[in-house]
């Protein structure tokens, strides 16, 4: 038979191996609660980076839609105040006429409301664009004498200004432009 060197049941040998356990035990929890820890700290971070997305996301899609209300908005009234500019411009070419000044202080005042959403909900490119829409139209604030027949409509530019818009809106309005725009 083999000898055995160590005593047995030695208790100071059983205390060392015991202590040596525990601390291996206590590592490995250690360990194993810090990468516990550090995923789901990662898992926090993800999803607030997810959730801060999705909020951007949503935001511009809210913004997106607000502008689109107001752009068309501003080109349907500046249409309506071409055209009511229009109409008394040709009803009073013989200066013999009844204007319908009405219908044109209302479409004057719609087209300033539009004019003012655009520059406060608009992109600056926007607000710069409805500038040129609105410069080839009778002055809207204030109040020029109706009687005077000193306003018109500047046609072509009033077109191109107008389609200048429309092709703004087109590369603003949609989440991802069309390759036309």
């Amino acid at each position: 038979m083999a000898a055995n060197n160590a005593p047995a049941g030695n208790p100071l040998s059983e205390r060392k191996l015991a202590i040596a356990g525990l601390a291996v035990a206590l590592a490995g929890a250690l360990i194993g609660g810090f990468f516990s820890y550090l995923g789901a700290w990662q898992q926090s971070r993800s999803q607030t980076a997810s959730q801060e997305s999705q909020y951007r996301e949503e935001r511009s899609k809210e913004d997106r839609e607000k502008r689109a209300d107001v752009y068309e908005k501003l080109l349907e009234t500046s249409n309506l105040f071409a055209i009511a500019t229009d109409e008394i411009v040709n009803d009073c070419s013989d200066r013999n006429c009844s204007p319908d000044w009405g219908k044109w202080e209302n479409a004057r005042f719609e087209f300033q409301g539009s004019l003012n959403a655009v520059w406060v909900y608009g992109s600056d490119d926007a607000a710069a664009q409805a500038g040129a829409i609105s410069a080839t139209l009778p002055e809207s604030i204030g109040f020029p004498k109706p009687d005077e027949l000193h306003i018109r409509v500047k046609s072509l530019e009033f077109a191109r200004a107008y389609s200048e818009f429309q092709a703004l809106m087109c590369r603003e309005l949609p989440a991802v432009p069309r390759k036309g725009c």
